[in-house]
Formats: C-alpha cells, sequence, structure tokens
C-alpha cells in the first residue's frame, strides 16, 4: 500500500504531463540470453579486500618497500623479507622473533563480528605455538585461537570468532617460543564466504544480477602499464600460497593473484554467467612485445581454453581437476586484448593490434573452431565481434538509444563490452541510470547485431575510488547497489527472446533556452573583445555573470590566463531569446586548445558553446548543455587556431538552426535539439509468451504511454516493475542503501490498446501475461 501511495502521489499532478505513444511492429529479431552480462575489472580495490574474500592484506609477503620489508605488516621489531626456493617456487618468508609478533589491519580495518567465525590457515616453520588473536585499534585482544604448526612449512588451521563486534578490528600473530619463528603465508577469511573464496554479500548481489556472461580480469589490469606487470593466469593458480602475486601498476596497488582464472571460471559457474577471458595480446598501456617473442603470449591464450575445457587427460585440463573441477567449465568468449589500437599508440596502434590479433584468431580458430573470438578494435579483415567502449554525459546515452538501429548486418557483431554514464553522475545517481536503460533499450531492439553488453566498472570500495561511478559499492561490512545497478538487475531479469520494432512518437522535453552570451577556454590562454549579442536587430546590453578562472580586463580585451579546463566567462540578458547575432574577436596566446563562444545561456548548467579548435586543436563542434549534461549538435569539422592572431567569430541563430562564421565564412552549422528522454522497448519470452515492456521515462514531468501491442496476443493482467526517486540527483548509500531500489505490484486492465502513466524519473517494466 505505501508503494501503490507514492506511485499514485508521483503522478497525480495532471499539469504538465507530457504524452507518448509506442506501436508494436510486426518486425522483429533474436536476442542472445548473453546480451546483459557483467564485468569484473581488479580496479577499486574490486577483489583485493572485496569479492576475493581474503581479510588480510599481503598474506604472502610478497609485496615489499624499498627497504624489504612487508607492506601493512607491523612488527615488534623490524625483520625483512628473505626470498626462499622451494620445489622450484619462491616463496617470501618473515621471521618473527622469539616472543615477537606480527600484526595486519587488513583493508582498511577487519571487520570483526560476534556471529562470524574467522578461518586462520597459515604455513609457518616454528617450535612451539603461535597465538593467533584479533585486537582492537587500541591493542585489546577480543577473540583468537592458538595453532601448533610444526617445523616442516605445514599448513595449519583453525577458527575462530571475536567476542565483541569490531569493524576495524587487526589480527596479531604472536610467536610463543624462545626461538625465532619464520611465516611464509597467512590467510584469514569469514567461514560464512561462499566456500571460502567469494565475499558472500558481494557474491549474492552479482548472483542477483543473473548475467548472461561475466567478462575477466579486466580492463587495463590485464594490460598493466608495463607488460611486466600484465596478469598472468599461469601464475595464479595452486593454492593461495603458491601465488606471489604482481604489482597492479595501472590502478597502484598490489595484486595476490587469490583470483585467478580458475576462480573467475568458478564464479561464472556459481551465478550461472558463460566465462569471457580477457587475455593479453602480447601488448600494454607502454610497451608492444615483437612479433618474434609473441609465441609465448598466444600459447598462454590456447592453454587458458584448454584449462577451461580440456578433459583430464590434456596437460592443462589435469591441472583443473587437480584443483578440485574435473568436469570442463566450457568457455567459448574470448577477448584478445583489451582497447588495444585505438589511441595513438597508449596500448599500441592499430596495425600493431591487428597484426597481433590475427595471429591469436588463427591460431585460436585453428584448435578451438567454435570458440568466439572478440577484437577491441577494427581490424582488416573478418572477426567474430567487435568489443565498443562507450563512457559519456547522459544526453549522449539518450540521444544514442537508436544508434544500433542503422549499423550494417553483414560485419562482424557488436559487444557492448563496457558502457556507463560517468558525467553529472554524483557517485551513482539516478540521472545516470535511466540514460543507461534509454541506451539499453536500443540494444535489446537490435539484439541481431548487438550480441553482448556489460556495463562498467562493476565494484567499488569507498576507500580506495579510481574510478567514478561503479555498479556496486562497499566497504569492509557493507555493500549496495547503485540504481545502474538495479537498472542492469532489472533488464537482466526481465529478458526477452525476441525484440520487436515499434513506432515510438514522443512529445520532447521543455528546451531550456536562455538569451546570455560567454566566452570561454578549455586549457587555453586567450584574450577576447567586442562581444555583442544582437536580437530582433536591437543591440542588447550585457550583464556581467559569473566567471571562473583568471580573467582580466587588459584594455579593451578580457584576458583567460588560466590553463585549466572550463574556464568561463558569463554575461547574461534579461531579454527573451529569439533569433540572434553573436560576435567577438579572439586571439589565443598560449595552451592546448582555442575558443569558447557561449550563447543562449540561461544559467551554468543550460547553453551552447561553439568550440573552436576543440580536441587538442584539431576540431571545431557545437555542443549543448541541459542540466549539466553535455552533448554534441551536428557534426564536427577540421579546424586548428594560431596563436597570436585575431579571428573574427560570429554565431547566427534563426529558430533552431545555427550558423557559425570565422572571418566571415560560414564554416559549420547544426541545430538547436534537445534530447527526447523517453525510451521504450517491447520483446516475447518465447516459452512463457509473455510480452516485456519496457519504458523510460527521464523527464521531470509524468508522462503518459498509449501502447498499442494489437497483433501480440496479451491478457489482461501483468507484473509492474518501477525504478524512480524524487529527483534526478538522488543515491543510495551505506545510510539509505535502498533508498532507489525497484519496487513492483500487479497491474489490471491490461489489454492490446491502453494507456500506461510512467511517474517522472522512472524506469518502468510491464511483463503482461501472454495468452
Amino acid at each position: 500500500m505505501i508503494f501503490a501511495a507514492y506511485i499514485f502521489a508521483l503522478v497525480a499532478r495532471p499539469q504538465g504531463m507530457l504524452t507518448a505513444s509506442v506501436k508494436v511492429l510486426p518486425k522483429r529479431v533474436a536476442v542472445s540470453p548473453q546480451l546483459f552480462g557483467a564485468f569484473f575489472e581488479e580496479v577499486n580495490h574490486a577483489g583485493e579486500g572485496g569479492l576475493h574474500a581474503e581479510l588480510v592484506q599481503n598474506r604472502t609477503f610478497a609485496d615489499v618497500d624499498e627497504s624489504g620489508l612487508p607492506r601493512f605488516w607491523k612488527q615488534s621489531s623490524p625483520a625483512k623479507v628473505k626470498k626462499q626456493e622451494i620445489a622450484n617456487h619462491t616463496y617470501a618468508t618473515l621471521e618473527i622473533p622469539a616472543h615477537g609478533y606480527i600484526e595486519n589491519s587488513g583493508y582498511w580495518g577487519i571487520p570483526a563480528y560476534k556471529k562470524t567465525r574467522l578461518n586462520v590457515a597459515m604455513s609457518a616453520n616454528c617450535e612451539d605455538s603461535l597465538k593467533i588473536s584479533l585486537r582492537k585499534p587500541n591493542g585489546e585482544s577480543i577473540g583468537g585461537a592458538t595453532l601448533t604448526p610444526g617445523t616442516d612449512w605445514q599448513l595449519g588451521g583453525v577458527p575462530f570468532s571475536a567476542k565483541e563486534e569490531v569493524p576495524n578490528a587487526s589480527v596479531r600473530i604472536e610467536n610463543l617460543s624462545d626461538k625465532p619463528a619464520e611465516i611464509r603465508y597467512f590467510s584469514l577469511t569469514p567461514a560464512d564466504a561462499a566456500e571460502d573464496t567469494f565475499r558472500g554479500d558481494l557474491f549474492s548481489l552479482v548472483h542477483e544480477m543473473r548475467p548472461g556472461f561475466i567478462r575477466f580480469p579486466g580492463g587495463c589490469y590485464v594490460e598493466g602499464n608495463n607488460i611486466v606487470n600484465a596478469f598472468r593466469w599461469k601464475t595464479a593458480l595452486y593454492a593461495g600460497m603458491e601465488r606471489e602475486g604482481h604489482v597492479n601498476d595501472n590502478w597502484g596497488y598490489w595484486s595476490t593473484d587469490g583470483l585467478g582464472l580458475y576462480e573467475y571460471l568458478v564464479l561464472c559457474e556459481r551465478t550461472g554467467a558463460k566465462p569471457m577471458f580477457v587475455t593479453n595480446c602480447g601488448i600494454s598501456h607502454h610497451q608492444v612485445v615483437p612479433m618474434d617473442e609473441l609465441q609465448p603470449w598466444v600459447d598462454d591464450a590456447l592453454d587458458a581454453l584448454e584449462f577451461a575445457n580440456g578433459s583430464e587427460n590434456t596437460q592443462w585440463g589435469a591441472v583443473r581437476a587437480g584443483m578440485g573441477h574435473p568436469a570442463p567449465f566450457h568457455m567459448n568468449l574470448i577477448e584478445i586484448g583489451n582497447e588495444n589500437g585505438l589511441w595513438d599508440g597508449f596500448g599500441g596502434t592499430n596495425p600493431q593490434y591487428t597484426e597481433r590479433y590475427h595471429v591469436f584468431y588463427d591460431a585460436i580458430k585453428a584448435k578451438y573452431p567454435d570458440v568466439v573470438c572478440i577484437a577491441n578494435a577494427k581490424v582488416d579483415r573478418d572477426t567474430d565481434v567487435i568489443d565498443e567502449h562507450y563512457y559519456n554525459a547522459p544526453s549522449f546515452f539518450w540521444t544514442n538509444q537508436n544508434r544500433y538501429d542503422s549499423y550494417p548486418r553483414t560485419g562482424p557483431k557488436i559487444y557492448v563490452g563496457e558502457y556507463a554514464v560517468t558525467q553529472d553522475c554524483g557517485t551513482g545517481n539516478l540521472k545516470a541510470a535511466l540514460a543507461e536503460a534509454a541506451f539499453m533499450t536500443g540494444m535489446e531492439r537490435n539484439g541481431d547485431i548487438v550480441r553482448m553488453s556489460s556495463y562498467a566498472p562493476l565494484f567499488v570500495r569507498v576507500e580506495d575510488r579510481h574510478w567514478n561511478p561503479d555498479a556496486i559499492v562497499f566497504n569492509g561490512s557493507q555493500s549496495y547497489g547503485t540504481p545502474s545497478y538495479y537498472v542492469q538487475k532489472l533488464f537482466a531479469n526481465n529478458r526477452v527472446d525476441e525484440a520487436y520494432s515499434a513506432k515510438v512518437e514522443a512529445a520532447p522535453d521543455p528546451n531550456p533556452v536562455g538569451a546570455g552570451v560567454g566566452v570561454g577556454t578549455w586549457k587555453t590562454q586567450a584574450e577576447y573583445e567586442h562581444l555583442s549579442l544582437r536580437t530582433n536587430n536591437q543591440n542588447i546590453l550585457l550583464k556581467d555573470g559569473a566567471r571562473t578562472g583568471a580573467w582580466k580586463v587588459e584594455g579593451d580585451a578580457l584576458a583567460q590566463s588560466d590553463t585549466q579546463e572550463n574556464r568561463t566567462a558569463l554575461y547574461l540578458s534579461t531579454k527573451p531569446a529569439g533569433d540572434s547575432t553573436i560576435r567577438v574577436r579572439a586571439r589565443k596566446t598560449g595552451g592546448d586548445e582555442g575558443f569558447l563562444l557561449l550563447f543562449r545561456v540561461k544559467d551554468s548548467k543550460n547553453f551552447m558553446w561553439w568550440n573552436v579548435g576543440g580536441w587538442g586543436n584539431h576540431q571545431n563542434a557545437l555542443e549543448k548543455t541541459v542540466n549539466g549534461s553535455k552533448f554534441e549538435v551536428g557534426q564536427q569539422v577540421p579546424y586548428s587556431v594560431e596563436n597570436n592572431r585575431w579571428y573574427d567569430l560570429r554565431v547566427e541563430t534563426k529558430g533552431n538552426h545555427i550558423s557559425c562564421y570565422i572571418d566571415n565564412k560560414l564554416v559549420q552549422e547544426g541545430d538547436d535539439t534537445s534530447p527526447t528522454s523517453f525510451a521504450a522497448n517491447i520483446g516475447r519470452v518465447k516459452k512463457s509468451g509473455d510480452v516485456i515492456v519496457k519504458l523510460v521515462n527521464g523527464s521531470e514531468s509524468a508522462r503518459k504511454v498509449t501502447l498499442d501491442l494489437r497483433g501480440m496476443k496479451v491478457g489482461p493482467t501483468a507484473t509492474f516493475t518501477i525504478l524512480t526517486s524524487a529527483g534526478l540527483e538522488d543515491e543510495n548509500s551505506f545510510a539509505q542503501p535502498k533508498r532507489i531500489a525497484p519496487g513492483t505490484s500487479k497491474r489490471s486492465g491490461v489489454s492490446a490498446y491502453f494507456d500506461q502513466i510512467c511517474p517522472p524519473r522512472s524506469l518502468v517494466i510491464l511483463r503482461i501475461k501472454g495468452k
């Protein structure tokens, strides 16, 4: 009743209600069951101190500082780590002096709870017992156990629990002997972790997403800034103490390799997701392996497939079976590289990537012809799938919801491997989630070409937010899903087998147009003079508005000496907006780019600008910002601005049409249109016959949607699910983890032709019972 009353309150304001109509069309396409997946990368401490259940940081002592002392371990008497060769494996060992101790606070504190039992696993060499205890920050013991591992490096273990609840405890290992003890591995995990591998609450959040696949282990983590720090799956096998780990130099912390290829495959199996392994193709961010040294990297990819899929009679299938999984994992998705060949040499040039991709592709197809090979850049011959990534403003995703409608159907399929709203998104707000939902309707409608997609990244530990936003937020003991998480969950839990084309018509959102003007710079120093605005054949007196940056009046010119991004000086007008001409003289005096000429300024979050010499002084573009979200209007044109030369810039607006001039020469045109914040999709589940309608309303106004489903077999009832909140900027938090979460109720009065109210700021999903 509370949920129903809330929805009524949202829509019981008929004034200003927008309209839309959605009519199903006969054309339909098959949708892949892997369309909505998940992307795990070891970033933001997603695994280390996150999904991986290990509570101790630097459990093998392999992460040492410049003086050889183990990081994250407090010692009663400092001792350096020494290396020890045993059975062709190098171990890092640490000495604990007689009656001394070592202590570890884990990842920003070890959460200790009375009801949670903890398991110790330790490899040590000592003459007497070792005392294990949890400690408060003041040093007081709150529980522990005694362990006697012996003098032959046995791996011992013991469970224990805390006597008090302390969210930021540490674990201490005390040597009770009169002689020094040596230790080479110490692990502490919650007994309720998913089979001692995955942290329970984080695993559950992933499981509830019902991902069609999981892509792992990255991302940039696969490449490394330097090739020596690339992820190598063969060093992340066997027992935890056999995994020395490596520097995660891209994201700035040590990786224990506790999550290796085996654990990722198990994660996929337990969540019901298909595994997608990203293999390094011999390229890091800053280095490229020569072609005559590439074969070991190719072998790694082939051996990974054998490890996942081979019988127990194969070399690597036998290794998998020895780790406890004799049955194959059936991995048939492999991505060759990550974001290589895209960024002018950062991560390799396109020719370098293409040459290496061919070698991998041919080798994989020769041995495993049914494995789907995914390229992360366009290559000069056919491939199975191409991975595309999009990080942008909300307006980009609203505008591009039809991006794949006109894609060619004869080339490779598309995998949208990474996408998210990363501007005007807070730390994961409703505005971002609804824009992503609109984009997802377009991917589902074009399921014949877009076969897979995954929001990115999946996890962030709040103490180490390298990337923003993320789907799941957590600390040592709490976790919650962002609105974007719930969008992913709702789409995956309401999968369709067939997506129908539809005729969608929607009243546009109000266009926030003002009459002010302004000038600005982006990493550039410049001077402006004689800025003027003429509207309806009248010269408009401009009122000085807000400024950002280091502006100074020098004679007749307004000079900007700051070299930071987005430095503007606004001039507001009280006159109504209309057809107008904006003029200014501009001169660049230094920096990276050119000029920004602002017009139709309503306020600092709603305006247009002409970006002259943007993108490293290579392009001109018309851009519009609506409620803080920026998107391009029309096409970019090539242009570069010279230093110390005066330019006459002019923008003329007539209705929605915009004409841009440099030195009286027309160089660019565009039309001022705002993306309509409405999206819709219709699909069907073959087995049940259920018809699923997804409606996204990003407007601040409710929207009455007329649904025309004539031609489909629909019953009179539906399940009504909604994701909404009182404001687009609203977010979830540890204090309010489900402030924005789906609500579900029953909907009657459904027919082949009916009206559905979409509240403001909402994703609505109707699951209509099929006849």
